[in-house]
């Protein structure tokens, strides 16, 4: 429709108002259409920010160059926290309060109000420091505490899909999923079940106590306090006969029958006779720490043999061939997998070896990292 021509034919008529009337309806229209358009444009345009956003996030999950590039928490002289690299460079500037250590891609930080977030491997905030108590982030989930609502999970991207109620929350030093599963304790009745990712819990497979599963199977406790295994369908797979129980670990966990440890398999066969005064976790590299009241902490294989023998005050499993072992004089040092000293009883603390490297440190001194022939990096 020729515009002009309407309004020339109502001018000629002595239509003015009309003319005037019709000319604003049409402007109204084009204003609306405008703001309409502009409107339109600037939703397209959150959407591209925010699908950009999206997109670098998970390229920072993602990203096997970053995730894989090993990157260690570091306190500086002036006590705030960061990250260096092997070589001992700070690659993350320290400027926070507190850190953790990198799971895959993503590392907890605390800023100066003492609330905890989530950085990159370049640094970058990808989730904002909003949360009171935080873990890292196991099987693309974190546990998160706010103080005022309790704890949840969130995804890598910051999302939540996953709240506990003040009923049930997550087991104290296992707030983790593994294997599809967290363990959850019911504040009501005092007893542990199995929630997975989709929040969806094992029926009718409540226990007085429970570990993570492992190796498909996980140690659960009776109303006897005995222990045995159940499967990822909350059936018993294990009778539960046993005084403790660790998890399974390279095919066999740690067992206790009258105050003495062995292992069983999957079966539940014992394939290690209970002659052990303690065994703290399970095997790792093919060889378990196990302690003798008498002689101490040494290691012994899956057939039972002693490969190192029963002379530490203490030891810690082997982790890229090393495991920390305690002297008499409560020092420690780094045996390899046949016993010999590597790296000499000379630190009052240490870490396990990850990348290459293990933090270690003194009571009247500062932490250091060192390599794997004992030199300090950093």
């Amino acid at each position: 429709m020729d515009i002009g021509k309407i309004i020339r034919f109502l001018l000629v008529a002595g239509c003015f108002a009309g003319a005037i009337a019709y000319i604003a309806s049409v402007s109204h229209k084009r204003d609306v259409s405008r703001q309409l358009q502009s409107f339109q444009n600037e939703q397209a345009m959150q959407k591209a920010r925010k699908e950009k956003e999206q997109a670098h996030r998970e390229e920072a999950i993602t990203d096997d160059a970053r995730v894989d590039r090993p990157l260690f928490p570091w306190r500086d002289e002036n006590g705030k926290m960061g990250f260096i690299d092997k070589e001992g460079n700070v690659v993350i500037p320290c400027q926070w309060n507190d850190a953790l250590s990198f799971s895959k891609s993503l590392a907890a930080i605390r800023d100066r109000n003492g609330k905890w977030g989530f950085i990159d491997k370049e640094g970058n905030v990808m989730i904002p420091c909003q949360w009171d108590e935080v873990r890292q982030f196991s099987e693309g989930l974190a546990a998160v505490k706010d103080n005022n609502k309790g704890w949840g999970f969130i995804r890598p991207t910051g999302e939540m899909p996953f709240t506990y109620s003040d009923r049930l929350v997550p087991k104290d030093g296992f707030m983790y999923f593994q294997e599809d599963y967290a363990v959850v304790l019911d504040c009501n009745t005092g007893k542990y079940g199995f929630v997975n990712k989709g929040r969806k819990f094992l029926q009718d497979s409540w226990w007085y106590d429970a570990y993570p599963f492992s190796e498909g199977l996980a140690a659960v406790k009776d109303e006897n306090g005995k222990w045995g295994f159940i499967n990822r369908s909350g059936n018993l797979e294990i009778p539960c006969l046993w005084d403790k129980a660790n998890s399974f670990s390279e095919g066999l966990a740690a067992v206790e029958h009258d105050d003495k440890w062995g292992f069983i398999d999957k079966k539940g066969d014992v394939v290690i006779p209970c002659d052990w005064d303690l065994v703290y976790s399970g095997f790792s590299e093919g060889l378990v720490q196990v302690y003798d009241c008498l002689n101490g902490s040494g290691f012994i294989d899956k057939k039972g043999n002693v490969v190192i023998p029963c002379q530490w005050d203490s030891a810690d499993d082997f982790s890229e061939g090393l495991a920390a072992v305690q002297d008499r004089s409560y020092k420690w040092g780094f045996i390899d997998k046949q016993g010999n000293v590597v790296i000499p009883c000379q630190w009052d603390e240490v870490c396990q070896f990850s990348a290459g490297l293990v933090q270690v440190w003194n009571y009247d001194g500062r932490i250091h990292y060192i390599d794997k022939t004992g030199r300090i990096i950093k």
